[in-house]
């Protein structure tokens, strides 16, 4: 491996590294903006925004991305990905929002249901389009089918435990274990040419 292919392959490894931390930054914009969304009181205008704001997500990513976006594709996309968190799940989630129609006990247990789910949703539609996006598609080639299992983990996992964030301290720590590879590799190649 010439100097050159390791300064390109770690130049690339930090850019796209670089890319899906501001990937994910853009999701977590988002999740929280959704959970906000999963505040208002009045039910179905809680679904509507949600749904705006992760349509809005998705378009910020294949901008990103640099990449086509399609809005009707991506409302069938949603549509689909609804269904693989088990319709108990979402329906649930719709049942929380309907709740908000009964007066005060309704509201008040709508108010914090709702918004953790509208999260976990978010973040789970986030990651797998960051993970789609990253691998060459975009919102045209996306294959619901070929991620449900994907999205219904990280739905699981941010639903579970609020405060989870995909894998960037383990991404980080590749990075650094890969970066210090690449250091040793070149100090070998110039103690070698001594």
């Amino acid at each position: 491996m010439s100097g050159t292919d390791v300064t390109t392959l770690t130049s690339e490894t930090t850019t796209t590294s670089s890319l899906r931390q501001e990937a994910r930054e853009i999701v977590r914009k988002y999740c929280l903006w959704s959970a906000g969304a999963g505040m208002i009181p009045i039910p179905i205008v809680d679904v509507a925004t949600l749904t705006a704001l992760q349509i809005k997500m998705i378009s910020d990513l294949a901008k990103h991305y640099n990449v086509p976006f399609s809005e009707n594709r991506l409302k069938a996309i949603i549509t689909s990905l609804i269904s693989t968190i088990a319709p108990s799940a979402m329906s649930n989630g719709m049942a929380i929002s309907a709740l908000k129609a009964i007066p005060l006990i309704g509201g008040i247990l709508g108010f914090f249901s709702f918004p953790a789910f509208a999260s976990a949703f978010t973040f789970a539609l986030g990651e797998i389009f960051i993970a789609h996006l990253e691998k060459g598609g975009d919102v045209l080639t996306f294959d619901a089918e070929k991620w449900k299992e994907e999205f219904k983990k990280n739905f699981q996992r941010k639903k579970e435990d609020p405060d989870y964030a995909a894998a960037s301290d383990d991404d980080s720590s590749l990075e650094a274990q890969l970066q210090e590879a690449l250091r040793e590799i070149e100090r070998l190649k110039k103690s070698n040419n001594t």
